[in-house]
Parts: C-alpha cells; structure tokens; sequence
C-alpha cells in the first residue's frame, strides 16, 4: 500500500495580505474566520474612538465579529471601516472599557 506523500511545504498555505482601509464589507464576509477579529479590532483601533493605554481590550471577540458581519452582509458594497465606525458610533458595541 503506497502512502500519501504530502509535505507540510506543500499543505501550507501563503498569508493572506489584506488592506483593510481599502476593503468592502464583501470582502471582509469573504475572508476566512480566523482572520475577522484581528479585522474588526485593528479597525476599531485605527479609528481611535477615544482608545487610550488604560483602556481594556474586550476578549469577547464572538459577539462584535459576528454583528460586523452581520451589518456587512446586509450592505456588501459599504466601505468596511465605515462600517466599524458606524457601528462603534452607535453604541451597537464597544470594544474597550473607558477608564
């Protein structure tokens, strides 16, 4: 019986380069689950919302990725971080507790 031989060079995968200051909604609601939060959360952070170094981060990752591709879903050809911004804006969620 002949084995499989795959390499883990060959199951790798290369890193997927996104621009987020550039992307759709679409694009965000394509993107592989793994990648979302860290999405989510550097927009959030890109747009400052008042973030200061005392301010701490929400674990909860499940509930705002879920609501920012939710909202995306809905408007697909929205600008991404206007989306994070509308959201964040509307008290829809809050990533960082104000101290």
């Amino acid at each position: 019986m002949m084995g499989l031989g795959l390499s883990p060079i060959a199951l790798a995968k290369s890193p997927t380069k996104v621009q987020p200051g550039r992307m759709k909604c679409e694009d965000f609601v394509a993107l592989d689950d793994n990648y979302k939060p860290a999405l989510v959360f550097w927009a959030a952070g890109v747009d400052r919302l008042g973030v200061k170094e005392t301010d701490e981060l929400s674990v909860d990752t499940a509930r705002p990725v879920a609501l920012v591709v939710e909202e995306c879903k809905k408007t697909p050809k929205a600008s991404f971080m206007g989306k994070i911004k509308q959201l964040a804006r509307s008290g829809k969620f809050n990533l960082y507790d104000h101290h």
